[in-house]
């Protein structure tokens, strides 16, 4: 249901209820007049129940002192069978303490009957159209708080929110997958308790740089348990942030790279070793020296949409968007010239593929000596989705604001 400028025009569906059927007829002239309103009318909340069984209405308009059933006991029977539908309690004036029930009880919008009609039919139309964009603003959210729950929930990372005493305060479902711990068993437990016991001074002095820096973005490498007893080497980004109660907490991102720090330490045996353990990659990877790629996975020519060989020939600013071209050939000279003060660990970026797609891409790059001189391992992973999906939801939530 989604409505004005949401998606262009839509024929609004509205439920005129009211037992005085002169007035359901004025109602439906005056609300009909409105082109993208088309109004059904019923004489009792008994007929508008078995017109909500046979039809679907984008909003309901209601008198409240109606035989047999009023309106707001109508109401409690819609909201336990159509409890989205937006609900405009149309009553009569000095009903305040009737008005005030109504919206406890879930009716979105109230329009006093008396004076002008002219006056009282355009304030009703403006409450039909703000309920009805309320109501898509609500679903949108709810949609969009789905899908992130999902990628948490499918997402190669693990989401932790820890406290100053070291606390797991709420660990993400992923942590099932990756380590095989349900997150029951891990909230309200030491975070520490998971560590390698070199790793925990780590963990420590990161505590006190985001507690003295809450704004501050912490990058570095822990050993986690799994339950069978099994360590993997996470990358682990920290910030500070404060709680609803005005509290310091942590939240960390802990992405498994196992795969990625054994294949650093294979490239100083062998280029060949090397390859057959990135050929399996969900990630593209690549080595960059010279102004030229030097080595490049499958999931580099998938991503990119061009052949090895010409991967190996290209000038590499071809593959990102002119927006970033600059950027990323500035950090790109100063990390070859071993100038690493300000080079991100991870840098995103819209990449261009061979047949002109834009696509995001998230860049881990990090330096290391190859055939003896300064090379760049980098690690692509295509972010586009998430991108779309952040975006989407930012603009959701300001339409919301706007419209609260």
């Amino acid at each position: 249901m989604l409505h004005d400028g949401m998606r262009g025009f839509y024929m609004l569906k509205v439920m005129l209820v009211d037992d005085e059927p002169a007035l359901l007829e004025i109602g439906k002239v005056y609300l009909e007049r409105e082109a993208d309103i088309e109004v059904v009318t019923c004489e009792s909340p008994q007929e508008a129940l078995e017109e909500i069984d046979r039809s679907r209405f984008d909003v309901i308009v209601c008198d409240y002192q109606m035989p047999y059933l009023n309106g707001i006991e109508f109401l409690e029977i819609v909201r336990r069978k159509n409890g989205r539908i937006p609900f405009i309690l149309f009553t009569g004036k000095g009903r305040e303490e009737v008005v005030i029930d109504a919206l406890n009880k879930g009716a979105d919008f109230y329009v006093k009957k008396g004076g002008d009609l002219k006056s009282q039919f355009a304030e009703l139309v403006h409450m039909i159209r703000q309920a009805a964009i309320k109501c898509d603003m609500e679903e949108a959210l709810e949609y969009n708080v789905r899908r992130f729950r999902s990628l948490i929930e499918e997402s190669f990372d693990i989401f932790m929110i820890v406290s100053p005493t070291d606390v797991i305060k709420y660990i993400s479902p992923s942590v099932k997958k990756i380590l095989e711990y349900d997150p029951e068993e891990l909230i309200g437990t030491n975070l520490s308790q998971l560590l390698h016991a070199d790793d925990v001074q780590i963990f420590e002095r990161s505590i006190e740089r985001l507690s003295a820096n809450p704004g501050v973005i912490d990058r570095f490498d822990l050993r986690l348990r799994k339950k069978i007893d099994e360590y993997k080497i996470f990358e682990i980004i920290g910030k500070g942030s404060i709680d609803p109660k005005g509290k310091i907490e942590f939240i960390f991102t802990a992405r498994d790279v196992t795969e990625l720090r054994k294949m650093m330490h294979a490239l100083q045996e062998s280029e060949r070793n090397y390859r057959a353990l990135t050929e399996s990659s969900p990630c593209g990877i690549y080595i960059f020296q010279d102004g030229r790629f030097k080595f490049i996975n499958r999931r580099m020519i998938e991503l990119s949409g061009y052949s090895d060989q010409e991967l190996m020939n290209i000038d590499y600013l071809e593959l990102i968007h002119p927006k970033y071209r600059q950027l990323l050939e500035t950090l790109t000279e100063k990390a070859l010239r071993g100038e690493l003060q300000g080079i991100p660990t991870r840098l995103e970026f819209i990449a261009l593929r061979k047949n002109g797609e834009e696509r995001w891409a998230e860049l881990i790059p990090t330096m290391f000596n190859f055939n003896g001189r300064p090379a760049i391992l980098g690690n692509v992973i295509d972010v586009t989705d998430r991108k779309l999906m952040e975006e989407e939801l930012k603009e959701k939530k300001k339409r919301a604001r706007n419209i609260t």
